[in-house]
């Protein structure tokens, strides 16, 4: 019995010293101003985009949510990215997006797999892969005074007059 006692208690402190490793953080990427384009890398499963039994395009389906300083929740949807670099063969995840606001921004990624589940609408369908790094959070500055164009003044918004 004693042994049987031992084997528990190794098999505890293993599962809790798994539990505590950490897990590989997501790769943020781009200036990290307000309005200018960032990137979220995730490292998913392997996939090819010449696969056709398990098409990366549509049979994954990657949403990224995103919560601003002030609480607005936006949902965006991500894309397989191959290798990252431009290679077809890869196990990196991108999402992108455009901050409209200053301050630290969190996200929580979740990547569902299941047949043509890119077009399906209802969120809680297929079956949810593990992913690294699927939430964190990263700082927005304000945009230099020298940044051009939109980067600098943000995007165009209707406002019910002609231009």
């Amino acid at each position: 019995m004693s042994c049987f006692r031992s084997n528990v208690v190794v098999l505890l402190c293993m599962l809790f010293s798994l539990a505590s490793l950490p897990v590989s953080a997501a790769t943020v990427q781009g200036q990290l101003y307000k309005w200018h384009p960032v990137e979220i890398d995730f490292t998913g499963p392997l996939a090819d985009e010449a696969d056709t039994t398990i098409n990366p395009f549509l049979d994954y389906r990657l949403t990224v949510e995103l919560t601003s300083p002030a609480g607005q929740v936006m949902r965006i949807p991500g894309f397989f990215a191959g290798n990252g670099d431009g290679h077809g063969r890869g196990t990196i995840w991108r999402a992108r997006f455009s901050a409209d606001e200053t301050g630290t921004w969190t996200y929580q990624a979740r990547l569902h797999q299941g047949t043509e589940i890119a077009i399906e609408l209802d969120p809680e369908q297929g079956r949810e892969l593990p992913l690294d790094g699927a939430r964190g959070e990263f700082l927005i500055e304000a945009a230099p005074s020298d940044a051009p164009g939109f980067l600098r003044q943000g995007r165009l918004e209707y406002v019910g007059n002609h231009y």
